[in-house]
């Protein structure tokens, strides 16, 4: 600890020196001169000051201010006043102390518990014997050294100053001293009969911290490749030093343990094995699976799955709405981002441990549209910029806004960033009304004139000094950059030009010692310009299937990366030497991709990410592909699933964003025969039927046809049903007035199609009703009744009569928002309705009375998807997924529930044999088995 107040450690040497009895010995003006003499050889260091003068009053030599040898003796480091205390107050003892500190130098979080560990460890890095009764000399005769604390409940001990640590690690090797504590808790962990390591019950301090001492002797594989030990083990201390495994499977075991970190706060451990089996089966971990799997009573277990993991990412969850930009900054050892949404909310996380940092900044009265750190040495600061027009400055761990709002009359603020000028730091805004303006940081005043130029909203702002100038840069609705010398208040050269949509972010980089200025636009690319000359460089980046929102530069594997989201759901990463995308993209977000940020996490290159999705999600840049094997799958997210009968062997059909459909053997998991191809675009319904005694698979895409084929050959039946209403959504199969009929719901005019598959051709007209697009649709057929019944963007379910082509009763309002699935099943004999929605609830629906049975779940945090009726020995359960990634299964009879999260936006589900059930989702596809519902079945 240092002080600039020389006085003031002066003072209160003097005070010590009186308290340790030498103002009895020393009249006051030798007093005055000793304590100055001390503090003087202290410099600004009060640790140095106090060790000195309690050393000072507790020597038996008396003090002489007036002898230069007396004075330059004085210790003038940590190091030295701690080695000159304890040889003089405790002198043979001496090397005594410093044993039984040495433990506390190499402790970690709040301290070492006293309790079988200290005086044991004592002992093991000194070689010779201590016990408890050493450690309660030490307290009276070295007690100054030592600060009592208090860590999950129990008192810790630690040295109270670094420099005191540092000192006695001086004469030990840390890796050594760490092996041993790692050898020392790993020894103290109970075994089971067949002497696996009973984490449970361990040490708490093991728990929390021995993967810091491990990592430190480079035995964190040990650790992580026990899964006793993933399940027990505390995220806080394991997540950070995931990074330091070295061996293929402690890496594996980390990049599980990472995908699930989430998910493993307080629960049972049976819940934490779970996540984990999971998850390692998704990743290819199966030796990770069957080991947990042996130890713990796990809900679900994964017999196969085709899953695709871009690259280890962290999923942080907290915002309730889109989550529209992000920053980073380390910070004492942290790595904070910092995000906002149009929850109106600005929030900061500890992206390591994927754990709020701070308390929720709340004060705007609208969406935040942009955050950005304002630079400082000792305080971690941000500002906002927000639809409510005012830009607000955040002390962001104190959880305050600081100063009042700075307000104007051009509109909302659509982004901000900050540099500083000498001792001055500026905020820059960018504005509605199409103006840049400047903010000092600390007064929030104006700075200058606006920057006006833009046609139209200025979306996206950056700063940086290039040589001695301070440039700002800006992106617009009009499609083009334009770069400002704050200094001046003046335009640089003209608008740079070419973008076709409008500029929504741009950021300067530097590559091979040139300053460049990337942009993202609403034409789906990426360019870069020459920030001096404002020429191109380069053809633009094409590659995002949407508007690019996002956009961050810096370093992966020692190359420049850009790293970019969209609108398309993706983050992409582009080498600037190649203008080439450096590897797939990464997936996860459900909806658009809206900010990017670089940073450096766990010590490796990362991207932050943040989308409509309202999650904030962390990348390994340089990992860019899924541990183990390569995929043999779909190389797109997967929309729907069903199952069927072909040679007498149950298979599993899947469509995808690729475009085709691939075949997999129910029981294995392995691909069955070639993908069938055909779809001009993703494919997003599928049915089963049989046609002339020959399996039939009927399939729609966003390419608006209607393919038939004959599962057999996998030949095309006729030719491709055109359908003029956009997109199939949905389609589903039954039979009406003798015919097999195929009811198709489309996105454009919310119409219900019907087409006669025995002629391939319109059964009738198009069935008109709802308000919106038709998501999903369902047939029921009970005796001589076939009805439709059909879910809408509008909210509403509405039955139609197939043989007379006509609506059945009125429209039912099923749901707040969007009705995203329907699906029929039979409780009793009698037919019923499973509707999921937007609203994140599943409803039952009596068809023959047209009312509301039950509400089976409001679990879902997010939109229900999928949902449907199966029977566990009896009793009617409804299974349901959706964009949280969560399988619900709940008995209605018995009010039996369990979960399961998958970890990606679950799309469709169906139910196989022996209990299965058939996943798919954004990630790939996965046969998921419930062992509470081991009799699941089809309803």
């Amino acid at each position: 600890m240092e002080y600039e107040d020389r006085r003031a450690v002066r003072d209160y040497v003097r005070t010590l020196l009186r308290e340790g009895g030498a103002g009895a010995a020393l009249d006051p003006d030798r007093l005055a001169k000793t304590a100055e003499a001390i503090a003087e050889a202290a410099g600004r260091s009060f640790l140095v000051a106090s060790i000195t003068a309690r050393m000072v009053a507790g020597s038996d030599d008396p003090a002489n201010a007036d002898d230069p040898q007396w004075r330059n003796a004085l210790p003038r480091h940590a190091s030295d006043a701690m080695r000159e205390d304890l040889d003089v107050r405790l002198k043979a003892d001496a090397p005594k102390a410093r044993n039984l500190l040495l433990p506390l130098a190499y402790a970690r979080g709040e301290g070492l518990p006293w309790e079988d560990v200290w005086a044991s460890l004592a002992t093991l890095l000194s070689g010779e014997r201590y016990t408890d009764a050493d450690l309660v000399w030490l307290l009276q005769s070295a007690g100054s050294y030592i600060s009592e604390d208090l860590d999950g409940g129990r008192s810790v001990y630690r040295l109270h100053h670094a420099a005191l640590a540092a000192h006695l690690r001086e004469s030990n090797g840390p890796a050594a001293a760490d092996d041993a504590f790692t050898e020392f808790f790993l020894g103290q962990v109970p075994r089971d009969r067949e002497g696996h390591r009973e984490w449970d019950r361990a040490h708490p301090y093991a728990l929390r911290h021995l993967a810091e001492h491990a990592a430190a002797a480079r035995r964190l594989d040990e650790l992580v490749t026990d899964p006793r030990f993933l399940v027990a083990a505390d995220p806080d201390g394991l997540l950070p030093v995931l990074h330091m495994t070295e061996r293929e499977r402690g890496r594996q075991a980390s990049h599980v343990y990472q995908l699930t970190a989430h998910r493993l706060g307080p629960v049972p451990s049976d819940d934490a094995a779970t996540a984990l089996a999971v998850t390692a089966s998704m990743a290819r971990a199966r030796w990770l699976a069957d080991a947990i799997v042996r130890h713990y009573s796990v809900r679900f277990d994964i017999p196969w799955a085709h899953w695709y993991s871009a690259s280890t990412h962290r999923r942080i969850t907290g915002h309730a709405g889109p989550v529209m930009s992000v920053a980073l900054r380390r910070f004492r050892e942290r790595m904070i981002a910092i995000t906002c949404g149009d929850d109106g909310t600005v929030r900061s996380w500890d992206v390591e441990r994927g754990l709020p940092a701070g308390d929720i900044l709340v004060g705007h009265t609208g969406w935040v549209m942009s955050v950005a750190f304002i630079p400082s040495p000792d305080r971690l600061l941000a500002v906002s910029g927000s639809s409510d027009g005012t830009i607000r400055r955040w002390d962001v761990l104190g959880g305050r806004q600081i100063g009042r709002s700075i307000r104007s009359d051009a509109g909302w603020v659509m982004s901000v960033a900050c540099e500083r000028i000498g001792r001055r730091t500026v905020i820059a805004g960018a504005y509605m009304d199409g103006t840049v303006r400047l903010w000092d940081a600390d007064s929030g005043t104006p700075i200058g004139e606006p920057f006006k130029g833009h046609e139209g909203r200025v979306t996206g702002i950056d700063l940086r000094w290039v040589d001695d100038r301070l440039i700002l840069i800006s992106g617009g609705f009009d499609g083009t950059v334009r770069r400002w010398d704050v200094l001046a208040n003046a335009a640089i050269g003209q608008p740079l030009v070419g973008h076709e949509g409008g500029v929504n972010a741009v950021r300067f980089g530097t590559f091979e010692d040139r300053v460049v200025i990337v942009s993202v636009s609403s034409d789906d690319t990426v360019r870069c310009w020459d920030s001096a000359s404002g020429t191109p460089m380069g053809e633009p980046m094409v590659g995002h299937g949407d508007r690019v929102n996002g956009v961050a530069v810096g370093w992966a594997d020692g190359s420049p990366v850009i790293v970019t989201g969209s609108d398309d759901g993706t983050a992409r990463r582009w080498s600037f030497d190649s203008r080439a995308e450096t590897g797939p993209a990464l997936t996860g977000h459900r909806e658009p991709v809206n900010g990017v940020a670089l940073g450096r996490v766990n010590g490796r290159e990362a991207a932050v990410t943040t989308g409509d999705d309202g999650m904030v999600r962390c990348w390994d840049l340089a990992e860019g592909t899924p541990i183990g094997d390569p995929l043999d799958g779909h190389t797109g997210g997967v929309n729907v699933i069903t199952r069927a009968e072909l040679d007498d062997r149950p298979i599993v059909i899947s469509g995808s964003d690729d475009g085709t459909v691939r075949l997999w053997d129910l029981y294995s998991g392995d691909p069955w025969g070639d993908p069938i191809s055909g779809h001009a675009g993703p494919v997003m319904a599928l049915a089963i039927t049989r046609l002339n005694d020959s399996p039939v698979l009927v399939s729609g895409g966003s390419d608006g046809t209607l393919r038939v084929v004959d599962l057999s050959s996998t030949e095309l039946m006729g030719t491709p049903l055109a359908n003029d209403a956009g997109w199939v959504m949905t389609v589903a199969l039954g039979y009406a007035a003798g015919r097999l009929l195929a009811a198709v719901g489309s996105i454009d005019d919310g119409s219900l199609r019907l087409w006669d598959l025995t002629s391939f051709s319109p059964y009738a007209d198009p069935l008109v009703g709802h308000a919106g697009p038709i998501m999903s649709v369902a047939i029921s057929q009970d005796g001589d009744e076939s009805l439709a019944v059909s879910g809408s963007e509008d909210g509403m379910l509405r039955l139609w009569d197939l043989t007379s082509a006509r609506a059945a009763g009125d429209p039912i309002k099923a749901h707040n928002g969007r009705v995203a699935t329907v699906s029929i099943g039979r409780i009793k004999g009698r037919p019923v309705a499973v509707s999921g929605g937007d609203d994140g609830t599943v409803k039952l629906w009596d068809i023959g009375s047209r009312q509301q049975v039950d509400v089976v779940t409001r679990g879902h945090d997010g939109a229900v998807n999928t949902a449907l009726l199966g029977d566990c020995f009896g009793n009617p359960v409804v299974v349901s997924a959706g964009s949280d990634g969560v399988i619900h299964c709940s008995d209605i009879a018995e009010g039996r529930a369990s979960s399961v999260d998958v970890g990606s936006a679950v799309l469709g589900l169906d139910l196989a044999d022996r209990g299965r059930l058939l996943v798919a989702a954004q990630a790939g596809i996965a046969c998921v088995r419930p062992r509470e519902f081991s009799g699941l079945r089809r309803g």
